[in-house]
């Protein structure tokens, strides 16, 4: 079954159909979210499915959601970004990056970079990639995106620098970092000699397969990984599941938890020499195990 191109119909009629079968276990042992091609509209169906609210997290607003919709990954993602710009010494603005894929992780982390200043020079979507080392604008990409279906229709003036690249071609650019924002494994064995980016920052769940983030990390290229970049939507879901939070509490939420995590594993990565994923992993599990012997 592929959400993105059944039909509204028949992806009701499977998101309602697993949500009855698994009513037993929710909400205690399970609780659904959206993700990849699943938005609140289908976190509506599920939930009517279920019968019971807290089913699942990404609801709508006026079903006492908090839509994924508001842009909570992709607003997770930037913080993420400028606290490693920070701890790094590197002033935003003087960045320059790729955002690879444009669904609502990237669009929204185009959003909030450029509102930090940052100059996005590339996009990629399932199409491909449009590359201007002078500078993207949010508004133009979208504009563009939602009237003809892709990014890589944006107009290539006389004289400009502007490009079209394949798919994939977006790694081998010379941005100072990439963003990935679409699907597993992007970045993998077989193009990661080749990337420029001094900064990888998993938008997307493992999105850089581990034996290239080895490789990466012995080239001095920083990767921040997906458990601690892109938990702005996890967030968001806890912040929901436990109620009582608005979506301007749920950024500030966001923002306090994620710049911290994301110090934390930079300073141990930096103490230990090794990779931030070691690092946070570490982290992470001696939090679970404290949590554990606490509650003996």
């Amino acid at each position: 079954f592929d959400p993105k191109h059944a039909t509204a119909n028949d992806k009701k009629n499977v998101v309602q159909s697993f949500s009855r079968a698994i009513k037993p276990l929710c909400p205690e042992k399970y609780v659904a979210g959206p993700d990849i091609n699943m938005g609140e509209k289908d976190m509506k169906w599920f939930v009517k499915a279920n019968g019971q609210k807290k089913s699942a997290t990404g609801k709508p607003k006026k079903m006492g959601g908090l839509p994924h919709e508001y842009g909570s990954t992709g607003y997770g993602v930037v913080c993420a970004i400028k606290e490693a710009a920070d701890f790094f010494g590197q002033d935003l603005k003087n960045l320059t990056v790729g955002i690879e894929g444009f669904g609502n992780v990237g669009t929204f982390a185009f959003k909030f970079l450029e509102e930090l200043g940052a100059k996005v020079c590339a996009v990629a979507d399932s199409k491909g990639v449009f590359y201007d080392p002078d500078g993207l604008k949010y508004k133009e990409a979208m504009d563009v995106k939602k009237k003809t279906g892709s990014v890589i229709n944006c107009p290539i003036g006389v004289g400009s620098r502007r490009e079209k690249l394949d798919v994939g071609g977006i790694f081998g650019l010379p941005v100072s970092l990439i963003v990935t924002a679409a699907f597993p494994d992007v970045i993998n064995e077989n193009n990661a000699a080749g990337i420029k980016a001094k900064m990888i920052v998993e938008g997307a769940n493992i999105s850089v397969t581990p034996e290239a983030e080895k490789r990466l990390f012995e080239r001095g290229v920083l990767v921040l990984p997906d458990i601690v970049a892109n938990a702005g939507g996890v967030i968001s879901s806890y912040a929901e599941w436990k109620g009582g939070y608005d979506k301007g509490k749920t950024f500030k939420l966001i923002k306090q938890k994620i710049t911290k995590s994301v110090r934390e594993v930079l300073e141990a990565a930096r103490e230990k020499k090794i990779m931030p994923r070691e690092a946070a992993l570490a982290i992470a599990r001696d939090k679970v195990l404290g949590a554990g012997l606490k509650n003996k």
